[in-house]
């Protein structure tokens, strides 16, 4: 299907000129990695959130330090790929490079409408807008202020997530038909299973030198009043861990 028709069933070769093909597989080469690096960092925060640090005595300084390393990174990569003027894919103009200049012209504007329908929200762009004022005031520049502290600017995580989501729809829109899953296979995780990926194997590590671990089965009454002190997930996600290195639940 071609022309004013849909270009879901063709490739990049089938819609990039010749010519051009080479500098659209480049930029779109470094498009798949920054999201790759993002949405994988973003998929590790989601493990630590699941993971009860506290329950199972994880370094403080170590998660600590981790969430803000990757969040960090995350900020850098969206606000780069946005409004940076010295990246090699600035979204805005890279998009309208491929539309107007890159895209077979029996092509444009199948590839514009798709560009637009996958081009984020005033909601999402306001967000990224905010990463990037962060970006300036802390982690590129010393402003003398903490705007996470001072509410100079706020982000939720929430919104930090659905707007990689967004760019990485963005990303799959502008590679015509050949979806990509942006995260590293090594750290992927099914959902609520902290457990799956490298990463998981670490957090799984940490859980198995805890006391819900290390001590004897054998003393009934001690484990007892240890379960006394717990709610009914921390239970559950104890058991869990149990349960995956055939061990008994807690008496």
């Amino acid at each position: 299907m071609i022309g004013h028709q849909s270009i879901d069933n063709l490739r990049p070769n089938d819609v990039v000129r010749p010519s051009l093909l080479a500098q659209y597989t480049e930029k779109m080469g470094i498009f798949s990695d920054d999201l790759t690096i993002a949405h994988t960092n973003l998929g590790i925060l989601r493990q630590m959130r699941e993971f009860d640090a506290e329950l199972f005595g994880a370094p403080t300084a170590f998660m600590t330090l981790l969430h803000i390393n990757l969040t960090d990174q995350i900020l850098l990569i969206l606000t780069r790929l946005w409004k940076d003027e010295r990246s090699i894919v600035r979204l805005d103009k890279f998009s309208d490079w491929l539309k107007n200049t890159a895209t077979r012209p029996e092509h444009r504007e199948a590839v514009a409408t798709a560009i637009a329908q996958a081009w984020p929200s005033p909601e999402v762009c306001e967000a990224i807008e905010r990463c990037r004022k962060i970006r300036h005031a802390r982690i590129a520049h010393q402003s003398g202020r903490l705007p996470l502290r001072t509410a100079l600017v706020l982000v939720s995580q929430e919104e930090v997530e659905f707007a990689a989501k967004v760019l990485g729809q963005l990303y799959n829109a502008m590679n015509f038909g050949t979806s990509e899953d942006l995260v590293f296979i090594e750290f992927q995780a099914r959902e609520g299973q902290w457990a799956d990926g490298d990463f998981g194997y670490v957090l799984d590590r940490i859980a198995l030198g805890s006391t819900w671990f290390s001590l004897p089965f054998e003393h009934l009454d001690l484990w007892r009043r240890l379960r006394e002190r717990l709610n009914e997930d921390q239970v559950a996600a104890i058991n869990e861990v149990r349960k995956r290195h055939n061990l008994p639940p807690l008496p």
